[in-house]
């Protein structure tokens, strides 16, 4: 495998988390084959052993990792399978959306530009190029708000006061956070958007990520959010059932037009986010060296 040409393009697509990635990873996959790209997702990437961090020797918890004998060089060269361009898409690579009872970590997304750096530089010590990361962002209350719906679709519930509490919207502060990545060692190109020009910009967003606009974004949501009436249900549950009823409550009382996608945040509030995300958007966009597509 040694003898394998590696790719001269890597693109790290890194989420963020609740901003369409899914939606963006099942259209690229549906175009696939995409002459000269690879492409790995979650579903390549989240298998036993088979994360960036164990590929390329660096696990992020050695107790109950599965780390590759493959040398990084040939770890690469077989990722990327003869193509020039090689994609990969994992936004838990930059970290966990939330900790233990729904708290967002400050400053958001902290441990991402070490793992950006550290696989850089493994992958320049394996003759590789500089690493192109791409992402998503969104207006930090729907940021939130969904990430509650999240933490309600899990095993755990949490009170929307409680929550409200712990994550007050300026912990999402995203100018920071590309700020930290764009003076990352190793990374090379990066590209951001707004969650809320994400089907405005999808084909500049696709030839970003795998060289071409030739992608259909597929038509339906991946991960719908809960209604009013579901979340309610969810809450009263708390009290007297276990975790299916979640999901019951999910399916049966869906978003319709008398039963709106649930709100953790007021008007007021969010009015308040919106001004805070368009300074946080404007100070990207003047970034050197970061391309901001916007609709």
């Amino acid at each position: 495998m040694t003898s394998q040409a590696l790719p001269s393009t890597i693109v790290l697509h890194l989420g963020a988390h609740k901003t369409a990635s899914t939606h963006l990873q099942h259209a690229i996959m549906a175009a696939l084959p995409i002459d000269g790209v690879a492409f790995a997702g979650p579903q390549t990437l989240r298998q036993p052993g088979a994360s960036l961090p164990e590929r390329f020797g660096f696990p992020f918890d050695p107790d109950s990792a599965e780390v590759s004998t493959l040398s990084p060089h040939d770890a690469l060269a077989e990722l990327a399978d003869g193509a020039d361009r090689l994609v990969l898409s994992e936004e838990t690579f930059a970290g966990k959306l939330q900790r233990g009872w729904g708290r967002i970590p400050t400053p958001l997304y902290f441990t991402a530009p070490d793992r950006v750096s550290r696989f850089a530089r493994i992958i320049a010590e394996a003759g590789g190029p500089a690493i192109d990361l791409c992402l998503g962002i969104r207006n930090p209350t729907d940021y939130l708000g969904s990430a509650y719906s999240q933490i309600l679709n899990g095993n755990r519930v949490v009170e929307p006061e409680k929550y409200r509490e712990k994550n007050p919207f300026t912990v999402v502060d995203w100018a920071d956070y590309i700020g930290r990545l764009r003076a990352t060692a190793g990374v090379g190109a990066l590209t951001v958007w707004r969650q809320e020009d994400y089907a405005d910009v999808f084909p500049q967003i696709c030839e970003a990520m795998v060289g071409t606009r030739d992608v259909v974004p597929p038509s339906e949501r991946i991960h719908p959010r809960l209604s009013e009436q579901a979340v309610d249900a969810i809450l009263l549950a708390k009290r007297f059932t276990g975790p299916d009823f979640k999901r019951i409550a999910a399916d049966a009382l869906p978003i319709t037009a008398d039963n709106p996608p649930y709100d953790l945040y007021d008007a007021t509030t969010h009015a308040a986010s919106r001004a805070f995300y368009a300074d946080q958007c404007a100070m990207i966009a003047a970034m050197a060296d970061v391309t901001f597509l916007q609709a």
